[in-house]
């Protein structure tokens, strides 16, 4: 099933390199959507050590090799493993304490070394290696010459193991032998039900293929009810014909090359059985990255742990959260915003219908939603009515004459204004007061209030009629 996160992390390249002294091997792959396909394969043979820094950097620049992600291992002849019994449900509860269990088989100060363990088998005993920190810092220190940086670091029959694995997903019913040829040191495996059921060191040469069919006998006798019916042989040098015939004949077994290049994908055309067996573990290194594990084994601990690895986590970790915190911040402001603005738009709509109703309570029928467009209709036709006061403000505020006027009549009891009439600047005033002693005084007040230019009494007549003294006074208002 297609997972975008895991295709995220995956590398495009993927390395697997072998570097012993005696030869260097690489294979290269590319994870591609329909999956690892291997593009890419070195190997040099060694003459001596002097040569591996020439033979290295020209095998990357001749091979094309991309080390996008580097993957190496170390022998299994330098670790000491053990079969542990512990009753761990979680390995990461195991990955704290294992080192400790394994302490007590082990030669050398625990603190001195990097344990790392295998996922526990049908059995529920645990395979478990360590190798002394100081193996692993020589190999490091020997790539960081070349400017190479492992991102993981295994055990070569590991990288074997992982790929029988792969490739064998179901499993046979039945164990294999994996007997894996070195100039100095043999190893042999037996995988039972896809785990490492039994694993063990043996010298080289000759002495090797005596100590092998000892060995297939010793694992007999300890499990009598699930025999091995098949070696498959990998490694170099002597990997071929009569050799798989001469192991053959001294384990009384069915042994052949195993060729694990024809059951990958690939375009390299046809791939040589003792080429084939020579670059298994570079392949076993590389393919260990692009598929699905339970549990990859890796030296890279502690002080030796990728920073990159590490970095490139808690970067991707931290992304995650402020991208989780940012989205549900955004989301919550958002909607806070929403429920503020419907909020306000609701008392505004409720305020301006107040507002109509006040202005306009004859109304009968406010249309919905229209509210401001028919109230500004109904001031413009009530504004019509009214614009005869223009006219009136253009020289000045109608209002203070009136006051002032109001104010200065009211303050003599006697006094009436009979007619008023504004022309601009213009101001006339007909009224009836009880004397013409008041009507002397009325015009002083008038002077006094300041907005006027000039006031002349225009006319003073008695009213007999009416008892009073009828006047006329023409002011002009100040500019």
């Amino acid at each position: 099933m297609f997972n975008p996160l895991r295709e995220f992390f995956v590398p495009k390249y993927v390395v697997g390199l072998q570097v012993t002294d005696h030869f260097i091997g690489a294979v290269q792959i590319y994870n591609s959507l329909r999956g690892p396909e291997i593009n890419r394969v070195a190997f040099r043979e060694l003459e001596s050590q002097d040569q591996i820094e020439d033979e290295l950097i020209d095998l990357f620049r001749a091979g094309n090799l991309r080390h996008e992600m580097l993957i190496t291992c170390i022998p299994t002849s330098l670790a000491m493993f053990r079969q542990l019994s512990l009753s761990f449900d979680k390995l990461k509860k195991l990955d704290k304490i294992i080192k400790y269990q394994m302490e007590p088989h082990v030669p050398y100060p625990i603190e001195h070394m990097i344990v790392d363990f295998l996922p526990p088998g049908p059995d529920g005993k645990i395979m478990t290696f360590g190798i002394q920190k100081a193996s692993l810092a020589e190999h490091m220190e020997s790539l960081s010459g070349f400017n190479l940086a492992p991102r993981v670091v295994t055990l070569d029959d590991l990288a074997l193991l992982s790929l029988y694995v792969r490739r064998n997903s179901a499993g046979p019913e039945y164990p294999v032998c994996i007997f894996h040829m070195g100039v100095e040191r043999n190893v042999m495996q037996v995988i039972s039900k896809k785990s490492l059921g039994f694993i063990r060191i043996l010298p080289g040469g000759s002495d090797g293929l005596e100590a092998l069919e000892k060995t297939i006998r010793l694992y007999q006798i300890d499990n009598p009810d699930i025999l091995p019916e098949e070696i498959l042989l990998t490694g170099h040098p002597g990997v071929d014909q009569e050799m798989e015939d001469r192991i053959a004949t001294f384990t009384r077994m069915k042994t052949t090359t195993w060729k694990p290049f024809d059951e990958h994908k690939h375009r390299l055309g046809h791939i040589e059985p003792e080429l084939q067996a020579k670059l298994g573990v570079p392949l076993g290194l590389a393919l260990s990255m692009a598929g699905p594990s339970e549990k990859l084994f890796n030296l890279r601990k502690e002080e030796f742990v990728s920073r990159n690895i590490v970095d490139l986590k808690k970067t991707f970790l931290f992304m995650i959260t402020a991208i989780f915190l940012f989205i549900i911040l955004f989301t919550f402001n958002l909607y806070q915003g929403l429920y503020i603005q419907e909020n306000r738009y609701r008392e505004l709509k409720r305020d301006i219908r107040e507002v109509f109703t006040n202005a306009f309570p004859e109304t009968k029928t406010i249309v919905k939603g229209r509210e401001l467009d028919q109230m500004s209709q109904m001031i413009e036709e009530e504004a019509v009515k009214y614009q005869w006061l223009e006219g009136l403000t253009g020289e000045g505020a109608v209002l203070n004459v009136l006051i002032t006027l109001s104010r200065t009549i009211s303050s003599f009891p006697g006094v009436m204004a009979d007619n008023l009439s504004i022309e601009q600047r213009d101001i006339k005033l007909h009224g009836r007061a009880a004397s013409f002693k008041t009507v002397d005084r009325l015009k002083r007040h008038l002077s006094n209030t300041g907005i006027f230019k000039t006031i002349k009494l225009v006319g003073a007549k008695m009213d007999r009629k009416k008892k009073a003294i009828r006047f006329s006074f023409a002011m002009e208002k100040k500019q």
